[in-house]
């Protein structure tokens, strides 16, 4: 089974996916080594049922942490679960504390993290 499909408990600091802005969200990572980090949760805007998927910006090409060695890597793709259902974005959320925000401006802002994004963002038809 692909971890993305996991269910994990949910995180109450998840924003609900219906309140995001058109690209998505950006969190400020609260704790473990990479605390004061951006990371994003970042919609793909494909015209069909994969519609609700989103893609997660690390801080780092592999996020490792907990006793366990779970990882994380840029370019999971997640989507939203049923209601009490969470998936990796609430696993990163508690894991690792992660403040999320609905605001595009502060989207935009930790978007300037990644030098590249102009060019990720390129392949997304609704950019």
């Amino acid at each position: 089974m692909n971890r993305h499909r996991e269910i994990h408990p949910a995180d109450a600091r998840v924003p609900a996916f219906e309140t995001w802005p058109e690209p998505g969200i950006s969190g400020l990572i609260g704790s473990g080594p990479n605390a004061g980090q951006p990371v994003l949760a970042r919609r793909l805007n494909w015209p069909s049922r994969l519609s609700k998927v989103f893609v997660f910006w690390l801080p780092e090409e592999t996020l490792e942490w907990n006793e366990r060695g779970f990882n994380l890597e840029s370019d999971t793709t997640d989507a939203p679960r049923r209601a009490g259902e969470g998936g990796l974005i609430d696993y990163l959320t508690t894991a690792l504390d992660v403040a999320w925000s609905t605001d595009l401006e502060d989207f935009r802002e930790a978007e300037k993290f990644w030098p590249n994004s102009a060019l990720w963002r390129a392949g997304d038809p609704k950019e």
